[in-house]
C-alpha cells in the first residue's frame, strides 16, 4: 500500500513515518508492506495524488489548511481515504461547515495513538483489496488513471499508440500497442484484433464479417475468419438481453 504524509510540522512528520514504518514491519507477512512518501508542503504532492492509497495531511502554517488541500486532492479525483490529523486547526469543525461534504475524509487526533491509527490502516487495507485497480497511461507530459469502461478502443496511428476514451478525449502515447495491451489483459472486456489494435467489446456498435464499428465511430478491420470468434467472445462476456415477451 502507497501512502503520503503531508504535514509542515517537520516533528510530526518524522514521528508519522515512525510509526508507519513499524506497522509496516508488523503487516509485511499479512497484508504487506507500506510504501511512504512524505512531504512538507502539499505543491510537490498536489502534482501527482493518484499512486497513493492512504493521506495522512496536516497543513497549518501556510495559506491552504489541510482541509482545503484535502478538498482539492477529491476534486482532482482522488477518491482514496484522507486522514485529517489534528494538532493547532480542529479539522472536525471545519468540516462540519463543509457543504457537501466528501465521505473519504476521517480524522486523527494528535499525538497519535497506536490503536487509532491502526484502525485506519485496517480500513485503508480492506478498501485498497476491494478496488478495482486502475490503468495507468502516460504520455510525455501526463498521466492518466482510468476505469476498464473509460476506454472505448485503440489504434496504431502516426507512430503513436492512440487510445479512444469514453469522453470523446484521445491519448497518444508512444511504445508498442502490444506492450499497452499486456498491462491490460487481465480487464476481461478487452480484446486484442491485431498488433495494431484492440477493443473493449462493451463500446461495440456492430459488427460485420470485415470490421467492426465502436460507440463513438472509430472502425476497425477484423482478420480473415475473426467475426465468429468475436462474436463467441461477446457471449462470453457481454450478458444476454433478455427477450421481451
Amino acid at each position: 500500500m502507497h501512502i503520503a504524509i503531508c504535514d509542515d510540522n517537520i516533528a510530526d512528520r518524522k514521528q508519522m513515518e515512525r510509526l508507519l514504518a513499524r506497522e509496516s514491519d508488523r503487516r509485511k507477512a499479512d497484508s504487506g508492506v507500506f510504501y511512504v512518501n512524505s512531504f512538507g508542503n502539499s505543491e510537490l504532492l498536489g502534482k501527482a495524488p493518484m499512486p497513493y492509497d492512504l493521506f495522512f495531511i496536516d497543513m497549518v502554517s501556510g495559506g491552504t489548511d489541510g482541509l482545503a488541500f484535502a478538498l482539492e486532492l477529491i476534486g482532482a479525483g482522488v477518491s482514496a481515504p484522507i486522514v485529517l490529523c489534528i494538532s493547532t486547526v480542529d479539522y472536525r469543525e471545519l468540516y462540519r461547515k463543509t457543504k457537501n461534504a466528501p465521505a473519504n475524509i476521517s480524522f486523527l487526533d494528535k499525538p497519535v495513538k497506536t490503536d487509532a491509527l491502526r484502525s485506519l490502516l485496517n480500513h485503508a487495507v480492506t478498501l485498497r483489496s476491494e478496488k478495482t485497480p486502475a490503468i495507468e497511461l502516460r504520455t510525455d507530459k501526463e498521466t492518466f488513471y482510468l476505469r476498464e469502461e473509460d476506454i472505448v478502443c485503440a489504434r496504431i496511428k502516426n507512430g503513436f499508440v492512440k487510445v479512444f476514451l469514453a469522453d470523446e478525449r484521445t491519448v497518444a502515447i508512444t511504445g508498442e500497442l502490444g506492450n499497452l495491451y499486456g498491462q491490460i489483459a487481465d480487464f476481461p472486456s478487452f480484446l486484442l484484433l491485431s498488433q495494431r489494435a484492440f477493443i473493449n467489446i462493451n463500446h461495440i456498435d456492430k459488427c460485420s464479417f470485415f470490421k467492426v464499428t465502436m460507440q463513438n465511430g472509430i472502425s476497425l478491420s477484423l482478420p480473415p475468419g475473426y467475426f465468429f470468434a468475436l462474436q463467441r467472445f461477446i457471449r462470453r462476456w457481454v450478458p444476454e438481453t433478455e427477450e421481451e415477451p
